[in-house]
Order: structure tokens, then C-alpha cells, then sequence
């Protein structure tokens, strides 16, 4: 069976630079895995669509990640604010300036595309929660990828017929393979393929061991995107597009200063948020695997 990914990270199926670093983009066989938390329940009802709970998106292949969380809680902004953005903020705390990773190098989303209507992110919700944040080209980003899906900037070759075989890692340990298809198949975060399209790169996959205090806890997926070297769907994505820029501890501690007595640091943990993004129907062509075919 073939695979795509609609969601952009398979799984725990991660990619290397597709989404920099193994974070993941979407694949036409598997497309992105979930994950189980978020610490917001209001939040996530905002901004994913009614039903869907338990994670908040982030960026799109490694170079929206601080996207947000600023959002949810703009810089200076003293409190939690769990029901979405709402209430009376002072615009006196937000800053002019643009954050790091909320622009792209290339073009985010393509307005000729659409994502099905069982995509988790509601893009009114997203844009509502944000109506104050500095920044609306960022709110703009955001809400288009909700709507249209994410590029994945890939800009190589496009008379490509790519089919490698799978690592023996997966072989070696099918059931996890198996379970973790079957998981994503049926939350709709990837689709099957009963033929490869025109083009297409059906990439490899793999596990490896996932431990937690040194003892393994269960497997990890691997979606190989870097394979073949030299002729592999990150070989087509420029290095650039994958870098990622980390805010200082002297801005956390300014903005801290700037906002005084009462202001409160918050660190949000978005985990496995990458597989609830949209990948543009553009791109899953590139993002293909084959499992029990």
C-alpha cells in the first residue's frame, strides 16, 4: 500500500529537512502524526475545529516555530489568557518588531489549493485569537496554511519517479510500523494511494528505539526524506529554508523589564504540533511512502 501525507509531519515518521530539525513534513503515504498534549483546552477549541482537541499548531517546516505561542500569548502580555486572546490588552507592551521564524523564504501556501474539510485547524478561530497581535502578516501565514496547506519549499527536479526500498529497522519491527499506520489512517492525517502518481517520491522509513531515562519506552518512526543522497526530497529544499532563529535570554528578560512588577514567563510545550498542519496538495506528490504494499 502507498501512503500520502496530508498533515505535515507523518507520524513520528520525521524528516530532515523538510522540516529542520526531524520535525517532520507531510507525506502522501503517512501524513503527519498526532500527539497527545497540550496543557490548553480553550485554547484548542479556538483554534482547532470543533471536535478536535488536545494540541495547538506551530510552524510550518521548522521556520514558523515561534509563531505560536507568541501568539496565543503576545510579547510583554502578562497572563495566561487560556480562553484565546480576550479581554483588555495594554498595546503599550507589544513590540514593533518582527519575531524570529514568522516569515518564510518562499511562498508559505498557494491560494489555488484548498484542504479537506476534515483539517484540524480552524482558521477563523486562529485569526479571532490573534486580532491583537503586532504582527498581522504573521496572522495572515497562519490562517492561509489553516486554509490552503503548507508548501514544503521543495524546488528540485519535478521529472522525478523516486521508489527506495524501507530501512530494515522497519522490517525488523513491523507491528510498530503497522500500528502507527493504522493510527494516522484512521485520524485522517494521511491517505492511502492505490497507484503512484506521475511524479512521485516514495521515500524510505524506519524506527528507532525511543527511550526516556535510557530505557526504551517504544519505537520512533523515521521517514527517510534524505535518501538517496543527492537526488532526495531534501535535496531539493534549499538549507536556508530550514533555518531556525531562537530568541536570547536578555529578550525574555527585557521583555519582563519592559511589562514590570506582575509579568509572568510562560513555555509552552507543543508537542507533535507539526502533525496538525496541512500540507499543500502541491507537495504530497513528494511526500509518499510504501507499507505492506
Amino acid at each position: 500500500m502507498f501512503s500520502s501525507v496530508s498533515s505535515s509531519d507523518i507520524l513520528t515518521f520525521k524528516s530532515t529537512r523538510a522540516s529542520d530539525p526531524l520535525t517532520g513534513s507531510s507525506a502522501v503515504l503517512l501524513s503527519s502524526g498526532v500527539s497527545d498534549t497540550l496543557p490548553s483546552h480553550d485554547i484548542s477549541d479556538v483554534l482547532l475545529q470543533p471536535g478536535v482537541s488536545g494540541a495547538l499548531p506551530s510552524g510550518v517546516s521548522g521556520a514558523l516555530l515561534s509563531g505560536i505561542s507568541d501568539a496565543l500569548l503576545p510579547p510583554g502580555v502578562s497572563d495566561p489568557l487560556p480562553s484565546g486572546i480576550s479581554g483588555a490588552l495594554s498595546s503599550q507592551v507589544f513590540s514593533s518588531s518582527h519575531r524570529p521564524n514568522t516569515s518564510l523564504p518562499f511562498s508559505a501556501y498557494s491560494s489555488s489549493t484548498s484542504v479537506p474539510s476534515s483539517s484540524t485547524l480552524n482558521p477563523t478561530g486562529i485569526r479571532r485569537s490573534l486580532a491583537l497581535y503586532p504582527d498581522p502578516g504573521f496572522v495572515d501565514t497562519l490562517c492561509n496554511i489553516a486554509t490552503h496547506g503548507a508548501r514544503i519549499g521543495y524546488e528540485g527536479r519535478l521529472d522525478v519517479q523516486m521508489r527506495r526500498p524501507n530501512h530494515k529497522s522497519a522490517y525488523a519491527n513491523p507491528s510498530a510500523v503497522s500500528d502507527a499506520v493504522h493510527k494516522e489512517l484512521a485520524k485522517q492525517r494521511i491517505f492511502p494511494l492505490h497507484q503512484l502518481p506521475n511524479r512521485y517520491f516514495c521515500s524510505s522509513i524506519g524506527v528507532v528505539p525511543k527511550r526516556t531515562d535510557g530505557i526504551q519506552t517504544g519505537w520512533r518512526g523515521i521517514f527517510d526524506l534524505s535518501c538517496p543522497d543527492g537526488r532526495s526530497v531534501n535535496d531539493g529544499i534549499p538549507t536556508d529554508y530550514g533555518v531556525i532563529s531562537y530568541e536570547t535570554l536578555h529578550t525574555a528578560i527585557r521583555m519582563v523589564a519592559k511589562v514590570g512588577p506582575g509579568a509572568r514567563m510562560i513555555k509552552r510545550d507543543l508537542k507533535s504540533a507539526f502533525r496538525y498542519i496541512p500540507v499543500s496538495s502541491l507537495d504530497q506528490w513528494c511526500l509518499i511512502f510504501e507499507w505492506e504494499g
